[in-house]
């Protein structure tokens, strides 16, 4: 399956580990570059750019990930309202694959180079 453009965000964003005491660990942490950095920052103004012109044409997905055993809705404020459930029809999660931090960010710079977003309307 294709990755969307909050897919590549996610999996950079979820390989960053913190300690019970609020700490990052130094186990599995991607500590990214300023330019790095900057592409992130880019990418994700671009995400939410790209969002806000779909919500306001009506285009509301219910599409939760999931990446291993933890899905969006383990952190979602919306869970009681969103009626995302397995058992409706086309109601299914867009797993993410596992992905180094190095191709999530050139998949990034290719999204933003190719001018438009990658997730399908």
């Amino acid at each position: 399956p294709a990755i969307g453009n909050a897919d590549v965000a996610l999996l950079v964003v979820s390989s960053v580990i913190r300690k019970k005491d609020g700490s990052f660990s130094s186990r599995g942490n991607a500590i990214l570059a300023n330019d790095s950095l900057q592409l992130l920052r880019e990418y994700t103004n671009q995400m939410i750019e790209d969002s806000a012109i779909k919500i306001t044409k009506g285009h509301l997905k219910i599409n939760p990930t999931k990446h291993g055993s933890k899905t969006a809705c383990d952190y979602c404020q919306y869970r009681g309202i969103c009626q995302f459930d397995l058992d409706f029809v086309g109601n299914e999660w867009r797993v993410l694959p596992k992905m180094k931090t190095e191709v999530a960010l050139e998949a990034m710079k290719c999204r933003l180079e190719d001018g438009g977003p990658g997730d399908d309307e």
